[in-house]
């Protein structure tokens, strides 16, 4: 099953331009589920006639379940945790206190229970934003690493924006699934790049990516609408065009853990491209600050 954790930070008083971009890029890759933080709660909520605004973006997609992710001290905010998947799959999410799984966070997080179709034992993705501090994202790692050595835990995949770079997240004992990038036929030298890792899944495996989360440099300011102007981005971000806006790499702080195999571990969790389009992540680095990525669980 494809699935995909994404930090959007997207309301409903953001450019159209990004709801656009993430539509695209949904319909360009198809995710089975879509495990989204920082979403508006305004996209949510059902109006009293008609879709709601991210089912009526995302088309063939339908609300699994959301929450609010709350703030570092426990405060209602107006982000969300959402979880969208295929309409008719039947998946249905979840909202569990980081305190009910001894997460040592005041954020709430998002489970999904997923039956395999081929009648094999359920087993949940969870979606979390972990509190954002180094603090916060270490202890959510160590309490996430703590989780998954459970029998419960042998079977569970997380996946989201840790706030803890993949290296501090290994320190804390997870074993983490490093995200791959964009995938450019062409890229380089002017030959494809193949699929990694001998991946035959139906979709390739971009090159590794060394930071999910990017900054605006002082003075450039992503726009609504591509523009004309063009400037490279840093070799991280794979050096396409940012639309004008000056991009800096900051961290990699956006994949998904689950128990190794040889350690009793009951989930395969692969990573693929995050992008199969290269105007679509021209898109993505100029209207969010973060990258989606993108794992085949089986």
């Amino acid at each position: 099953m494809i699935t995909a954790f994404w930090n959007i930070n997207t309301g409903p008083s953001s450019f159209d331009h990004r709801l656009q971009t993430l539509a695209r890029w949904v319909d360009e890759v198809k995710p089975a589920l879509l495990m989204l933080c920082e979403v508006g709660h305004g996209l949510l909520v059902k109006p009293a006639s008609g879709q709601r605004k991210i089912e009526a973006a995302l088309g063939g997609y339908e609300l699994a379940g959301f929450v609010d992710t709350r703030d570092k001290s426990g405060g209602t905010t107006s982000l969300c945790l959402a979880a969208l998947a295929l309409k008719g799959s039947g998946f249905k999410a979840t909202s569990v206190s980081a305190d009910n799984i001894n997460l040592k966070q005041a954020r709430n997080l998002l489970k999904v229970e997923i039956q395999p179709q081929d009648g094999a034992k359920s087993y949940p993705v969870w979606g979390l934003h972990a509190d954002p501090t180094l603090e916060g994202g270490r202890r959510a790692c160590e309490a996430i690493a703590a989780q998954l050595g459970t029998a419960a835990g042998a079977g569970a995949v997380f996946g989201g924006d840790f706030n803890a770079t993949a290296a501090l997240a290994e320190k804390s004992g997870l074993t983490v699934s490093r995200p791959r990038g964009y995938y450019e036929p062409g890229a380089g030298d002017g030959k494809p790049v193949p699929p990694a890792d001998g991946i035959k899944l139906g979709m390739p495996a971009g090159p590794p990516m060394r930071a999910t989360h990017w900054k605006v440099r002082a003075g450039t300011t992503p726009g609504a609408t591509r523009r004309d102007k063009t400037a490279r981005g840093n070799e991280v971000l794979r050096n396409h065009r940012s639309m004008g806006v000056a991009l800096v790499p900051a961290d990699l702080i956006d994949y998904a853990v689950a128990r190794p195999a040889n350690d009793g571990g009951a989930r395969t969790i692969t990573p693929l491209a995050n992008c199969l389009s290269h105007d679509t992540w021209d898109d993505i680095l100029a209207q969010f600050d973060h990258a989606p990525v993108v794992y085949h669980i089986a």
